[in-house]
C-alpha cells in the first residue's frame, strides 16, 4: 500500500514560520518558558495575544 503525498514549494518569510496550522474548532495553545524571569511568574508578564488570520 502506498499514501499519496503532495508537496509545494513556498518561499517563507519569518511572519509565515510563525503561523500555528488549526483546525476550524477548538484548539489549544500551550507555552514553554525555560528559565522563566520572576515577571512570568508572578503575573506581571503576560505573552502576546494569539491572532486569528
Amino acid at each position: 500500500m502506498s499514501i499519496p503525498n503532495t508537496f509545494k514549494t513556498v518561499a517563507l518569510t519569518v511572519a509565515a514560520l510563525s503561523w500555528l496550522l488549526a483546525s476550524k474548532g477548538a484548539f489549544n495553545l500551550t507555552m514553554r518558558l525555560y528559565g522563566p524571569k520572576p515577571e512570568a511568574l508572578n503575573g506581571k508578564w503576560n505573552p502576546p495575544a494569539v491572532k486569528r488570520l
